[in-house]
């Protein structure tokens, strides 16, 4: 009897295994077969890509199955779908912020006009061509994120004892619990509080961090990383500028107490990295100063 059921236990498990085995390629070719025949026809384009950048949902459930499996695979694809619909919801507020605005540009009864825009009476004699004069210059209106101090870290720094080790950020010298503002008008991304290196009792231990999505006058979006502080927003919440994001935590650099915010600039469409950020290779980070000196904050409609 206990062989019997032994036997039984293993055909079972060998069908299982063949099972899993045989699905993995089946799964794949109904992704490559979803995103030829129906993705193009849908009307509609993947929100999670649309908001971070980066590959579609389809495109990572290929990736995640081909390399993890269709158990393992199909668990990250899960969570992926979960991140897709907070990102559809994101995009369906901004899209109704942008709709409220258009209709109140074209005249509305909340006061915004009294009508529509008046139209330019018609000139019958053609005026000659004139050159303008150049456009001033304008001091950026990017919001401190904090006071600063000096004297810490800034963007660029190379540790002597390790060429490879470039600092990625400008540190703002304040005490701990300093409010920590947003720069601008912006969207939480994520909210990290055990990243690697960001931790307040040692630099290499993990610590809290967020980023916020960001967008200059000319429409380009970028992010910026808001490090070792205590975040007081979470992933998917609006912020405008100038809005307490959260405070400094104390910082510990071996016996020195250093408490500051780390603040990098990633300038790129695509979605920040997730290692590597407070040192490391330039790769999109910028100087942060030298950015805010010479870009504008654009709006990011709600």
């Amino acid at each position: 009897m206990r062989l019997r059921a032994a036997h039984t236990l293993l055909w079972g498990l060998l069908a299982i295994t063949l099972l899993c085995v045989l699905s993995k390629p089946l799964a794949l070719v109904s992704i490559s077969a979803y995103q030829t025949y129906i993705s193009p026809h849908k009307g509609w384009h993947c929100a999670y890509a649309v908001l971070h950048g980066g590959s579609s949902c389809s495109d990572y459930a290929r990736e995640a199955i081909s390399r993890d499996g269709l158990l393992s695979g199909t668990l990250l694809v899960w969570n992926r779908f979960g991140d897709c619909r907070e990102a559809a919801t994101v995009l369906a507020a901004a899209s109704a912020g942008d709709q409220a605005c258009n209709e109140c540009c074209a005249g509305c009864s909340r006061g915004c006009m009294s009508g529509p825009p008046p139209v330019a009476p018609r000139s019958t004699k053609p005026k000659p061509p004139s050159k303008l004069p150049p456009k001033p210059d304008v001091p950026s209106t990017f919001v401190a994120p904090c006071a600063d101090a000096g004297g810490y870290r800034r963007f660029g720094w190379v540790d002597p004892n390790n060429p490879n080790r470039t600092h990625l950020g400008h540190d703002y010298n304040s005490p701990a619990e300093t409010p920590v503002h947003a720069i601008a008008d912006g969207i939480v991304v994520d909210v990290n509080l055990k990243m690697p290196g960001f931790g307040g009792s040692n630099p290499a231990k993990d610590g809290p961090l967020l980023w916020i999505r960001h967008r200059t006058s000319t429409g380009e979006y970028f992010y910026a990383l808001y490090g070792h502080i205590k975040p007081s927003k979470r992933k998917g919440q609006w912020v405008s500028a100038g809005e307490i994001v959260g405070t400094i935590i104390p910082f510990y650099d071996g016996e020195d107490y250093l408490p500051h915010l780390h603040l990098g600039i990633w300038q790129s469409k695509a979605s920040p990295p997730t290692q590597l950020l407070g040192y490391g290779p330039k790769r999109s980070f910028v100087n942060p100063l030298k950015f805010m000196e010479t870009h504008q904050p654009g709006s990011f409609g709600r």
